[in-house]
């Protein structure tokens, strides 16, 4: 890929990332607005991409990216364990819904399977599951993990239904890591290990305080 043809993509990229951070419902998010935005046409996207599908599925990884960085979270970080990584993508669901719900779109369309990041997530979680949890059964893991997944996913997309089943509203910080902490108990999610090694980052902060 030459250099023209590659700022094309990080163009069409960038204009997306802006459009979902900005939108105030997935409806807003369209093809066209996009294009627009990066002063495109639809061959580019399909050329670069090979559809909007991918192109949002990249384009949500580059808001996921950008929400972690403006928090001081290094890419790649596990950070502190199980349970503080699963309060870090319930805030991102929750503080980038529009991000969110495009995600979870894509999903719903194509049945879950192939490459998602919910699968990339699962993946992830399962991994950090079985090393808090030695002995853990590896299918064990993965039905815990699949499990509260599903539970934040219900959270996000009816938070009014937890209001109303729950008595919690997730919308709230402080009502959601109760929440959480209540759900990972239940599946049997450990508390994070006191040793865990915090990024880089968060550990220079820690020092400064």
């Amino acid at each position: 890929m030459n250099n023209e043809s590659s700022a094309t993509r990080r163009s069409i990229l960038a204009a997306a990332a802006v459009l979902i951070r900005n939108a105030g419902s997935v409806r807003e998010l369209t093809v066209r607005r996009i294009i627009e935005a990066a002063g495109v046409n639809l061959n580019a996207v399909n050329y670069h991409f090979g559809s909007k599908d991918a192109l949002v599925r990249e384009a949500v990884r580059t808001v996921i990216g950008e929400y972690f960085r403006e928090r001081g979270i290094l890419p790649g970080s596990t950070g502190p364990g199980l349970r503080k990584n699963l309060a870090r993508i319930c805030d991102f669901l929750f503080d980038e819904p529009v991000a969110a719900r495009l995600a979870l779109e894509s999903e719903t369309e194509s049945g879950g399977g192939g490459e998602s990041l919910t699968g990339e997530t699962l993946t992830a979680l399962t991994a950090m599951l079985c090393s808090e949890s030695p002995g853990l059964v590896a299918a064990e893991a993965r039905l815990r993990i699949w499990s509260l997944l599903a539970f934040v996913h219900m959270i996000l997309l009816r938070p009014e239904g937890a209001v109303e089943w729950l008595g919690t509203d997730p919308r709230d910080k402080g009502s959601r890591d109760r929440l959480l902490a209540q759900a990972c108990e239940i599946l049997g999610i450990p508390d994070s290990p006191r040793g865990a090694r915090k990024p880089a980052r968060e550990g220079r902060k820690n020092d400064e305080a």
